[in-house]
């Protein structure tokens, strides 16, 4: 996980879903890995009470294998995402998602909520949107999605990372203009048609 340790980010239903896959999963528990990184730890300010109850939610895992990176240069998050298999993107609400775009970049596939940001970036093969309408099931539904990750084949999960720098690549400048020139184009068509 990339960002920061605040409500908005929903990290925890992430530790709360890992605790369930230790419990429900515990041989799946033992091959996860799990890294945080935005300061976790160390956070301060208003959100400060919630980063401390976070972390210690993520202390308490006894088979997952768990990592407060802190806040690290850009070249060392870049490395992380490179490293990384999935990034967990569990936030409550998302406009955009940046870091999700990092991740593809780098072939990470992808678990976040059903939020608007993600579900404008997200689909199979590269990235899951899990649905969180209901508090409740949050966690549950996270842990499901990435059993669900966990079980693709080694060619499915290469398929999906392809899928995944693809679908980066549209996010680019290139991409971006390309999508905007084509926008134009139908508008215009459908201005000429007006007036005829």
């Amino acid at each position: 996980m990339v960002g920061r340790p605040s409500l908005q980010k929903g990290w925890d239903y992430a530790a709360e879903a890992l605790h369930l896959i230790e419990r429900d999963s515990p041989q799946l528990a033992d091959r996860l890995a799990m890294t945080a990184v935005g300061g976790l730890g160390t956070w301060e300010g208003p959100a400060s009470v919630y980063a401390e109850r976070v972390t210690a939610g993520f202390r308490r895992l006894r088979r997952v294998r768990f990592e407060d990176a802190g806040h690290l240069a850009p070249a060392e998050v870049e490395a992380r995402y490179a490293a990384a298999d999935v990034l967990l993107h569990p936030a409550v609400f998302e406009p955009f998602g940046l870091v999700i775009v990092e991740a593809l970049g780098h072939g990470c596939l992808v678990v976040a909520s059903d939020t608007d940001g993600p579900r404008d970036l997200l689909r199979p093969p590269f990235g899951w949107r899990v649905p969180f309408a209901a508090p409740r099931r949050r966690a549950a539904n996270l842990a499901a999605a990435l059993e669900r990750v966990a079980r693709l084949s080694p060619e499915e999960r290469a398929r999906g990372q392809a899928a995944a720098r693809e679908a980066c690549a549209e996010l680019g400048w290139k991409g971006c203009a390309a999508g905007h020139l084509r926008a134009l184009e139908a508008a215009a068509l459908r201005s000429s048609g007006d007036a005829a």
